[in-house]
């Protein structure tokens, strides 16, 4: 996942079987050398799921109970981890995606078929602080919902799509919209219900959007401004 003047690179250690994560930053001083940081990581993380932004990367699993979050101190000029006291929810299946100076994480519980969506984002200071946090129900089907498919993320708000059924050659998916105010808050919610037949070659399993509209194979929505 590349931002800016650094990228991350995650993988699963066959010995120990969990992830490794590396970050490679660019040495501004010196053109084409790199820096490598180890992230610490441990048996919490059989599962990984990770998201990217302008100067920081967050990454979690179901098992830890809190986001690992690793920031470049611009005066030190290193890699900190950043201590939180967030107390993230119950889940069965995480999903991280980042922004700028934020990141959103879809925390869901199969028992229960609730998806939780909370806002984590760096202040003026940057500390990070916990922002909104949004509750629905929804029913996912994980064999066919891929983590890397499900966010698709602006600068103000974001897009969910998860596949709840596959029954009689229908494919039955959610789109989730999510907006938020400069303060990090929750603006609004909405989901859109769609069907489609699986003989059919539309790429549903994702969606794309820009500043005002997002799009799923022909289906389009668009941000009216209110």
């Amino acid at each position: 996942s590349p931002a800016g003047s650094f990228f991350a690179i995650s993988f699963k250690d066959l010995n120990t079987g969990w992830y490794s994560v590396y970050l490679f930053k660019q040495n501004p001083y010196r053109y084409g050398e790199w820096e490598t940081y180890r992230v610490k990581t441990d048996n919490r993380f059989t599962t990984l799921t990770t998201a990217v932004g302008s100067d920081f990367v967050a990454l979690q699993s179901p098992k830890a109970l809190k986001p690992v979050i690793i920031q470049w101190n611009a005066l030190t000029k290193a890699w900190e981890e950043k201590k939180n006291d967030f107390d993230s929810p119950t889940a069965t299946q995480v999903v991280l995606t980042g922004g700028q100076n934020f990141f959103l994480g879809a925390y869901y519980n199969d028992t229960r078929q609730e998806l939780i969506v909370q806002m984590y984002y760096a202040d003026e200071n940057r500390q990070w602080q916990q922002g909104g946090r949004k509750e629905t129900s929804a029913e996912i089907d994980w064999e066919y919902t891929k983590p890397g498919n499900f966010w698709a993320t602006g600068g103000s708000y974001a897009a969910a799509t998860y596949i709840k059924e596959i029954k009689d050659e229908i494919i039955y998916y959610d789109v989730f919209l999510i907006r938020w105010r400069q303060d990090f808050t929750f603006a609004s919610t909405e989901v859109f219900n769609y069907q489609q037949k699986t003989s059919m070659a539309n790429p549903i399993y994702f969606s794309v959007l820009n500043a005002t509209v997002v799009g799923n194979a022909q289906h389009l929505a668009r941000f009216n401004g209110e």
